[in-house]
Parts: C-alpha cells; structure tokens; sequence
C-alpha cells in the first residue's frame, strides 16, 4: 500500500503513449478511480492464504501447453496474471478483470465460451509444472471481490465430478471441439446468445451482428 501512490503515478505517466489514447480532463478522474480500485483488491487479497509465487506468467512458446485431438498435437497459449502458492503446497489461480460479464458464474465454462481459467490451471500444472492447482477464480478489480464461482467448487455437469480437475476436464473437452471445428473449416460467424460487444470491428458491416439484449 505505501509503493502503491509512486507505482501508480508511474504507470498513468506512460499509459497514454503506451496505450494511445487521448488524454482528457476525465482521464484525471479516472486515475483516481483506478488508484482506489487497486487499493481496495490489495487489502481484500491480503485476506486470502498462501503468496504469489508468478505474476502474468507467460507459456505457450518456451513452455508448451500441448494437448491432443485424434492423435494430432494442438498447443494453447497464453498470460496468467498471478499464481499463489498455498500453505499446504497448492496452487491457486487468479484473473484480473476490470468488468464482470458472464464470468461471474460458471454458466460460461459449462456452455463452452469461457476456458480461460480452468486451462490457465492447466497450463499451471503442465506447461509450467509449479504444483497441483487447488482453487482458482476470476477477480474482478473494480469490486475487489471474487467472482462467485471458483476452481474449487466447480461442479461438472455431466460426471458430478467437483473441483479444479473437473472444471480442467470439461475445458479440454471443449477445447478439443473448438480445434475439430477449426480443422474442418467451420468459421461461420455466429451472434452470442446475450448480443454482441459493441466493441467487435465488425459492427459497422457484419450482416449477423445483433446488439446484446
């Protein structure tokens, strides 16, 4: 909390060459907000066991996550924001979000459209081999609270199977179904069944566009 004030000042120093954005009179408030938003995750992430042992750990190039569909390699790549290690060795997983959306529940990882946390758990386990992953969850910044599902007490819809191993099994299977189709060819846009994010390039144009509900 005492390096927070100078690390932030910092960072919003760079943020409008490094991002490109314009800065505007709003742009002052809206350090204020973020600066206090951070504080907030910091105190209420202090509650929880164990440390952080990564920080937006990085694998898919030096450290492969490599999975198989028919025999046939796929590698999945990505960033995860923080990994803790836990008191009795474990790990837990956390991704930072700065808004809520469908990722509060675990309706998106059920239906197939939001992988990220239980393959980050994945990729924690294999790919950087730092332990066996225990619990994992979204953490929403704005907040500074928890999505209300985690790795731990996910429930598989199929199997009753409860935890992060069940939430890694259904995000495989899906996973493997997403590579299946790409390898047949099958790239017909499709609206999300909420409407579409008003931020995709496409809605100028795209003929299947439909704004969220």
């Amino acid at each position: 909390m005492a390096a927070l004030p100078a690390v932030a000042q910092r960072v919003f120093a760079e943020a409008p060459a490094r991002d490109g954005f314009r800065v505007t009179a709003w742009w002052q408030q809206t350090r204020v907000e973020i600066e206090s938003d951070v504080a907030r995750s910091l105190v209420a992430l202090a509650d929880y066991d164990g440390a952080p042992i990564a920080l937006e750990a990085t694998f898919g190039r030096d450290a492969l996550l490599e999975l198989s569909l028919d025999g046939e390699p796929y590698t999945i790549s990505g960033i995860i924001d923080r990994i803790d290690r836990r008191p009795d060795g474990t790990l837990r997983i956390i991704d930072y979000k700065s808004g809520v959306g469908d990722l509060d529940t675990a309706k998106a990882l059920i239906d197939g459209k939001r992988l990220q946390l239980a393959l980050y758990a994945l990729a924690a386990q294999q790919a950087l081999a730092l332990g066996t992953v225990s619990d994992g969850f979204y953490w929403f910044v704005p907040k500074a609270q928890p999505s209300r599902w985690s790795l731990a007490t996910f429930e598989h819809p199929d199997t009753g199977a409860v935890g992060a191993g069940a939430a890694i099994d259904l995000a495989t299977r899906h996973a493997d179904a997403a590579v299946a189709g790409a390898r047949q060819g099958h790239f017909t846009p499709r609206p999300p069944g909420s409407g579409c994010p008003d931020y995709c390039p496409a809605v100028a144009f795209c003929w299947r566009y439909r704004p969220k509900d």
